[in-house]
């Protein structure tokens, strides 16, 4: 938007738009959520919770 509000009397923004292939946010987290599930020690909470590693209050 402030390029395109710009006057002619402050100085030209002249560049080169690309387009860059990346990968997004949302991607990487799923990414490594499906790494985690695949090569994680807990397949899901009961696991985690009947490991031993717990206590209770």
């Amino acid at each position: 938007m402030m390029l395109a509000r710009m006057k002619g009397d402050l100085p030209v923004a002249i560049g080169v738009i690309r387009n860059v292939k990346k990968t997004s946010y949302t991607q990487l987290y799923e990414d490594q959520m499906e790494e985690q599930m695949a090569n994680g020690k807990y397949k899901c909470v009961d696991d985690l919770l009947n490991s031993g590693d717990t206590w209770e209050i």
